[in-house]
């Protein structure tokens, strides 16, 4: 649902499971979605019942795969998994678009990294 540019969640019977609140939110995946408060705000996640799950700190985040995503924390970025835990931290300002075949994640022109967080070369 949509009020002012301000976006909010219901359920399949149209009962409302957060408020209009959210200035951003992406589609579902792996349970959780990416949301943004602000137009120029962070990035959080929330899960299916509308629970922030991850707080609202990353500059730029991705959607997960394989239980994986890409956010930019600090002013690097970083590979978390579901729970929020930092599996790969890059050191990098830089990340290049995820590719379309399935994800992999590419830091300064360097290390690359497929979808599960394991590294594919340097």
């Amino acid at each position: 649902m949509n009020k002012n540019d301000q976006y909010g969640l219901l359920d399949s019977k149209g009962k409302r499971i957060t408020l209009m609140i959210y200035h951003y939110i992406g589609l579902f995946s792996e349970g959780l979605a990416l949301v943004q408060k602000h137009n120029d705000g962070n990035y959080g996640f929330i899960n299916t019942s509308g629970k922030v799950v991850h707080p609202f700190i990353y500059e730029d985040a991705y959607f997960f795969i394989d239980g994986v995503t890409a956010v930019k924390f600090e002013g690097t970025y970083k590979l978390i998994n579901t729970e929020g835990k930092v599996i790969v931290d890059s050191k990098s300002d830089n990340l290049f678009k995820p590719s379309v075949n399935g994800r992999e994640y590419h830091f300064d022109h360097s290390k690359v990294y497929n979808s599960k967080g394991e590294l594919m070369s340097e």
